[in-house]
C-alpha cells in the first residue's frame, strides 16, 4: 500500500530536491515536470496540506517556506536546475530548520520528501568525515522529532540499501525507486493517491 498522502487532510511537507550536476538539465526539466504535477495532486489549502521546498547541490538551499499558495511553490519549482555534487545533509537539514519554524502547524504531521539521483557526497558542516554518515544523522533527527521521511530514489546511480536502511523511515512504504527520470512523475503522483 502507498502512503495515500492526498487522503491525510492538513500534512506540512517539505521536498527535498536533489540538484547535482549528475541529472543533467534534460532529467531536471523531468524532474520539474514531475514536480509540477505533484503540487497540483496534493491541492494546497490553508486547512489541508501545506508544502516547502529545500534543494541541494554543493550547497543547501530553502527555496520555499511552508506555505499554502500553489504558485509560490510552482515558483519554487521553476528555480530547479542541475550542477554541482550532493550535499544531501544540507537539504535535510534545511527542511528539518523549516520544520521547527513558526510556520510549521502544530496539528499537522511532518514529512519530508528525498528526491534523488545519487549518494552525499560533501558535507553539510564542514569536516565531517563522511558525508553518508551526516546525511543519516539528519534524517534521523527528522525522525527523532516526528517527521515521516520519504525518499524517491531515481535511475541507476542510487545505493538503494543507503537510501532505505539510512534515509527512509523504517517503516515500509516508505522508500520508492523510480528507474528512470521518465517514471519520476508516476512514482510521485502514486504517493498522494488515496487508493
Amino acid at each position: 500500500s502507498l502512503p495515500g498522502l492526498g487522503c491525510k487532510g492538513k500534512i506540512d511537507l517539505m521536498l527535498v530536491v536533489d540538484e547535482s550536476g549528475s541529472i543533467g538539465s534534460g532529467n531536471m526539466a523531468t524532474v520539474r515536470t514531475a514536480l509540477h504535477a505533484f503540487v497540483d495532486a496534493l491541492i494546497l489549502a490553508t486547512d489541508g496540506p501545506n508544502a516547502g521546498q529545500t534543494s541541494f547541490a554543493s550547497i543547501g538551499v530553502l527555496n520555499q517556506e511552508l506555505t499554502d499558495d500553489p504558485d509560490l511553490m510552482h515558483d519554487a519549482i521553476d528555480t530547479l536546475v542541475s550542477g554541482g555534487a550532493t550535499n544531501l545533509s544540507a537539504g535535510i537539514a534545511l527542511a528539518n530548520d523549516e520544520f521547527n519554524s513558526a510556520r510549521d502547524r502544530a496539528d499537522a504531521p511532518n514529512i519530508m520528501l528525498v528526491i534523488t539521483d545519487g549518494v552525499p557526497n560533501v558535507c553539510y558542516v564542514s569536516g565531517c568525515g563522511s558525508p553518508s554518515v551526516e546525511a543519516a544523522g539528519y534524517a534521523d533527527a527528522a525522525r527523532a522529532d516526528g517527521t515521516e521521511v520519504f525518499v524517491v530514489g531515481v535511475g541507476t546511480g542510487v545505493n538503494t540499501a543507503y537510501l532505505t536502511d539510512e534515509i527512509a523511515d523504517t517503516a515500509p512504504p516508505t522508500h520508492y525507486f523510480a528507474g528512470d527520470f521518465d517514471t519520476l512523475e508516476t512514482v510521485v503522483l502514486d504517493l498522494i493517491d488515496c487508493d
